[in-house]
């Protein structure tokens, strides 16, 4: 039985990851004050945590998200 692949990481996860949130938000699928996991985001996108945190903290400097800073499971 082949090997079954991981989640996509580096910068094509953080291009993915980046693309599919901000379409989630702006389309309304994402609603303001949404708790966002980094961890459920990665399973759901099929790429890595890091890649996921990437994408937010671009997403923050755009003003799209806001990070829980006192939320000890990721959650922006």
């Amino acid at each position: 039985m082949p090997k079954q692949a991981g989640p996509i990481s580096g910068e094509q996860a953080r291009q993915l990851a980046l693309t599919r949130l901000r379409q989630a938000i702006l389309r309304g699928e994402m609603v303001p004050a949404q708790r966002l996991v980094e961890n459920d985001l990665a399973e759901q996108f099929g790429v890595t945590r890091a890649g996921v945190r990437a994408a937010l903290i671009e997403l923050e400097a755009e003003g799209l998200v806001e990070r829980i800073t006192a939320d000890p499971g990721c959650a922006w």
